[in-house]
């Protein structure tokens, strides 16, 4: 595609941050522990939001979008 809109920069990559990593033991068991940058909203708030009706094909298609955009960014760049 050649819509300028879509251009995937090392400052704009569609991909999180990971801050850290580490272990966490508890009862049950030892646990990966991720801590990334403040995304805001998940998918589950959304799905709530619209009822569990589903989500709007236009909030898919964004979404969508910004996932790809990321893969493209991790497959070209990374």
């Amino acid at each position: 595609m050649n819509d300028a809109t879509l251009e995937v920069s090392r400052v704009h990559t569609h991909n999180v941050q990971m801050y850290d990593q580490f272990f966490h033991e508890g009862p049950n068991g030892r646990h990966s522990v991720m801590a990334f940058e403040v995304l805001g909203k998940n998918l589950l708030h959304l799905i709530k939001q619209h009822n569990y009706n589903g989500i709007p094909i236009p909030i898919v298609r964004e979404i969508t979008k910004q996932i790809l955009m990321g893969l493209d960014y991790l497959h070209r760049v990374c």
